[in-house]
């Protein structure tokens, strides 16, 4: 990682206050939230390299995004004189379909690439940085994030070497109890620091493969806002469908 991270820091080079691209072919995105936690992204997105820490003004980091599972996740909104911090990542073009996938893209989140997100100097790429924000429908209140889900943002956030005050906002958040245990242990697994191990990927398999030990089921207001959404685009009267 840190090799990998050296290169590309090399390829980036000024013009005024414009951050050229990393290479033809690679794509940027802005990480927030628990996409801050590098081993869990790059699992999922094995081109995924680090390329420096990111701010997006105008925006403040909220975690009201409903989720398959029940709990909230990580969103974004506009607000006067705010900043969210994140990481910003590169990606091979090939691997878009990839980060899609794992972002929810069209099942929850909507990607914008018009967004003005900068390095810690005020500097701004020569292309288009993409960010997954949270589809207003899918937006709710009085829902928290699971612990693991905390862990996540924290430890990238430590480990980038964010603002002391954001970092204890977030520790701060109020959060829930995963009724998965199986999938809490596995979460808990991932470093945010580096790539996974072989041992550690090993471990995470392992884990996938046992039985849930759920406590209970959170998951309902998801399903049940999915299908009224999907009974509207089918709707006659919405004028969408066949």
């Amino acid at each position: 990682m840190p090799e990998v991270a050296a290169s590309i820091a090399r390829l980036i080079v000024h013009r005024g206050d414009v951050l050229v691209s990393v290479q033809v072919g690679m794509l940027l995105t802005f990480g927030y939230g628990s996409n801050m936690c590098f081993g869990r992204m790059h699992l999922r997105v094995e081109s995924l390299a680090f390329v420096a820490v990111g701010v997006l003004p105008a925006f403040r980091f909220v975690l009201n995004k409903l989720s398959k599972d029940g709990s909230a996740k990580g969103n974004i909104t506009p607000a006067h004189g705010a900043r969210v911090f994140g990481v910003v990542y590169s990606l091979d073009d090939a691997d878009l379909e990839a980060l899609n996938r794992s972002e929810g893209l069209g099942d929850g989140y909507i990607l914008r690439d018009n967004l003005d997100v900068q390095n810690l100097d005020g500097d701004r790429w020569d292309q288009p940085v993409l960010v997954y924000v949270a589809d207003p429908r899918y937006v709710v209140e009085d829902v928290w994030p699971y612990g693991w889900y905390k862990r996540h943002i924290l430890d990238g956030a430590r480990h980038h070497g964010l603002p002391a005050e954001y970092v204890d906002w977030v520790a701060s958040h109020p959060e829930a109890v995963d009724p998965d245990r199986r999938r809490d242990a596995q979460e808990r697994m991932f470093p945010c620091d580096r790539e996974l191990t072989e041992g550690e990927l090993a471990g995470i398999r392992a884990t996938r493969r046992q039985s849930p030990d759920r406590l209970t089921d959170y998951s309902a207001p998801f399903r049940r806002l999915t299908a009224s959404l999907t009974k509207n685009r089918t709707s006659p009267q919405s004028g969408r469908g066949n």
